[in-house]
This record gives structure tokens, sequence and C-alpha cells, in this order.
């Protein structure tokens, strides 16, 4: 049964349905050992068919005896077990100390002072606190740190919406399609902007690339896919992209794990203060 009918059975829309399921993935490891030519062991290639929707192993008629890849697996009981134990905790709070404030002070404003966003230090660290908490106690004036040290409490201004009318425009060359948007739309591409973001709190417009060597790129990009994405349920670009193409396409691209307390998103990580 696929996304769209499963929405419509239970009155909600497919994308809905797509990040339940994406969200409460079982893995189960495969016990096929892959090796290269030289016998040494490799990572499990991706199953061609968990790329693609359902996204899972429910509905493949190999999943038990056949298939040599990774399985993955949506079990309704234990999501709605899991959900259940989310709701009990949202209604009981947080019960939050004097220490365990401090604590939770030191690490988000040592993590700010880094450049790193607070969806990434939360994810990074065990708080038991939200992002509107922290907010909160950021307005009040309880954190070390101020409005001014975030990257992006103070930098914009309330946007206004607007719908925009988008109609892709592109060229087709050989088997491959380009599209490219309109000018000052930027809008059309959100998640190359959000890495042009990024990009930009390491290295701030006005500043010169002349200086950049291949090493420098890399050290910029790999502090960049290392940081912890709300769009990829708190996993970061690197995660997603070796689990599907395994870490020998990063290696080749010159791409490593940035470790997640390690990560810099501010300028400090071209002047040699942190690596």
């Amino acid at each position: 049964m696929t996304f769209k009918a499963i929405g419509k059975r239970v009155g909600k829309d497919q994308t809905t349905i797509s990040k339940e399921v994406r969200k409460h993935l079982e893995y189960t490891p495969t016990k096929t050992v892959y090796r290269d030519k030289s016998g040494n062991e490799t990572p499990t290639p991706v199953c061609p068919r968990l790329l693609k929707t359902p996204f899972v192993c429910n509905p493949c008629d190999k999943k038990r005896y056949a298939c040599p890849y990774q399985k993955q697996k949506y079990v309704a009981k234990t999501a709605q077990r899991e959900y259940e134990t989310l709701l009990v905790e949202a209604r009981e709070g947080i019960p939050l100390n004097k220490e365990s404030f401090y604590e939770a002070d030191r690490i988000i404003s040592e993590g700010i002072q880094d450049g790193q966003h607070l969806y990434h230090i939360l994810q990074s660290n065990d708080l038991k606190m939200s992002k509107s908490a922290v907010y909160r106690n950021l307005h009040k004036g309880y954190l070390s740190v101020s409005a001014v040290d975030f990257p992006r409490v103070v930098k914009f201004k309330p946007r206004k919406t607007k719908p925009v009318e988008y109609i892709p425009r592109g060229l087709k060359i050989g088997r491959t399609k380009l599209f490219f948007c309109d000018p000052y739309q930027s809008s059309q591409k959100p998640r190359v902007e959000k890495n042009h973001t990024l990009f930009r709190d390491i290295v701030p417009k006005g500043q010169s690339f002349d200086s950049f060597t291949q090493d420098t790129v890399n050290l910029i990009f790999s502090h960049v896919n290392s940081v912890k994405r709300k769009s990829l349920n708190g996993k970061t670009p690197y995660e997603m992209f070796t689990f599907a193409y395994s870490v020998n396409i990063t290696e080749l691209l010159g791409i490593t794990q940035i470790p997640a307390k390690q990560v810099v998103q501010s300028s400090l990580l071209l002047k040699g203060k942190k690596s």
C-alpha cells in the first residue's frame, strides 16, 4: 500500500505518513560480510529499494532469508509505545535543579562561543531542554551568553510571508536534467541556501578566498556537513550521505566527520583556535 493510500485511510497527508515511517525505523544488521578485491572488509551497501518509498523492508518478500543487505523496518507497536512515552514525559515536565541548570548554561554558552547553532547543541548533549525554553531563559537574562552571541537571534528581521509562484526552468543534457532558479528567489532552493548560510558563518561576506587551499575548503565543509539538521531528524548530512553512498566516497571528496562537540560554526575555525 502506498503512502498516499495509507494517508487517505487514516485521514493524514502522505508526507506525514512518510515522516512517521522514517522517524521510527528499526535496523537489523546483515550477517553477510563484504570484501574488496584485496580481501579487506568494506561497508555494507544499501539496498536500492530502500532509497525510494516506502523506505522499509516490510513489504519485501526477501526480508527474512535471501536478502544480503542491512534491513530496516517500521514496527507500529514500537512506534506507538514511543509516542505514548513521549506524551507522558511531555506532560510531566522536566525537573531542573540549580546544578543541572548551571551545567546546561555552561554547555550552551561554550557551544555558542564556538559558533555552534542551538539545535546542534541540544542534539549533541542530553540537556533536557527545548529550544523555546532556552530562548525564554535567554531573553530573561538567565544565561551567561546574551542574544548578540547567538548567530540567528538578532541577525534577521521578522519575515513577511507571501505566496510565491514557482515555475521551474531548466535544460536537459543527455540523461541529466539541470534546473536553475529565478533571480532573487532563494526560496526555490532552500537546502542550498542553508548550506550557504552555514558557510557564511565561517567565512563572512567580504573575506577573500585567495588564500584558501583545498585543505581549507575541506575543513570548512567537513564542519558544515557535521552540523545536525532538524530536516534530517537530528542527523548530519555526513551521516546521511555515508549511509547511502559509504565512507569511501567522502574520503575521495576530502570530507571527514567532525565530532559533534568539536564542530565550530564561526570564523574561529580559520583563525587556528580550533581544528
